[in-house]
């Protein structure tokens, strides 16, 4: 990386002169991170099929007809308020000179890695799309789809990762003011109020696995900041994981989600962010004691 001076001259710059920024939202309504939250999504997973689907579209991106084609893109279109940016960067085969007969295969040379962006906007249910620095800047309408399809969230919505190493040894539910502690000595699961109830261990491992496979439907917030906004400071279901060396594992989630369906918002440890969880998860995790008792046949 290099500094171009008021001389003309470029100098290198180190890494005490750089610092690592981000933000989310559109530029012009930008949410911007803190350096720690930049970080963790820089290391963040990526959902490979969101990304390959996006890929693709920009290979077989097709406008169903040109609107506009002018030195400029209209003021209309680039100032729209709801406004897609997507840049992408590929590299090119390596070009190879064929020989003649008196002369050896020249080697291949990779050439440097180019950059592209496309820009697409919603105005009045309609999707409009142009490529950055295109001559003549020529805007394009597109399938209404197309719009949501690069709203894709790219970030994997994997939720928790519990290592096999990780022996769980206590489970805890916490819904509202009642709370459900589980405790495992040896093999055998146990319920920490009353020891004489019996406890199947095999739900306990369902459980268990279902919290492993939990996946967002997708990200409210890429931070942890503002719990209150989502409900988080007050959750409906707080389910907490202790390992034999006493590494927790918590996963929160509050009492409403989004308007339009059963959703809510939830967090947990590991994850930068604030995700939906999907209703048909929800009541998975708010368990009673009544869902993990073992069956015991009554007597002739």
């Amino acid at each position: 990386i290099v500094n171009q001076g008021r001389d003309g001259k470029q100098r290198p710059l180190l890494a005490e002169d750089l610092a690592l920024v981000g933000f989310t939202g559109s530029p012009d309504r930008a949410e911007w991170l803190e350096p720690e939250d930049v970080e963790a999504l820089l290391k963040a997973d990526a959902d490979a099929d969101n990304v390959n689907t996006i890929l693709d579209l920009l290979e077989e991106l097709t406008a169903t007809k040109v609107v506009a084609a002018d030195r400029k893109v209209p003021l209309r279109y680039a100032k729209a308020a709801d406004q897609i940016t997507v840049e992408f960067t590929w590299r090119p085969p390596a070009a190879t000179t064929k020989p003649t007969a008196a002369t050896k295969p020249t080697p291949a040379t990779q050439p440097r890695d180019r950059t592209g962006t496309v820009h697409l906007v919603k105005m009045d249910d309609e999707i409009y799309g142009w490529v950055a620095g295109a001559r003549p800047a020529c805007v394009g309408q597109f399938a209404a789809k197309l719009y949501e399809q690069f709203c894709a969230e790219v970030r994997s919505g994997k939720v928790l990762v519990i290592k096999k190493d990780q022996a769980i040894r206590q489970v805890k539910i916490t819904a509202g003011e009642d709370t459900l502690t589980l405790d495992k000595h040896g093999e055998r699961w146990s319920y920490t109020a009353d020891p004489d109830v019996p406890i199947d261990g095999q739900k306990v491992a369902e459980f268990l696995e279902t919290l492993e496979e939990l996946t967002a439907e997708k990200f409210a917030s890429h931070t942890k900041g503002r719990p209150k906004r989502f409900g988080l400071d007050k959750p409906w279901v707080t389910v907490e994981l202790t390992g034999e060396e006493g590494s927790r594992i918590r996963i929160l989630v509050s009492a409403k989600g989004t308007h339009e369906t059963k959703n809510r918002y939830a967090t947990a440890s590991g994850i930068q962010g604030v995700f939906v969880l999907p209703a048909n998860l929800v009541g998975k995790l708010a368990l009673r004691l009544k869902d993990f008792k073992k069956q015991v046949k009554a007597g002739p």
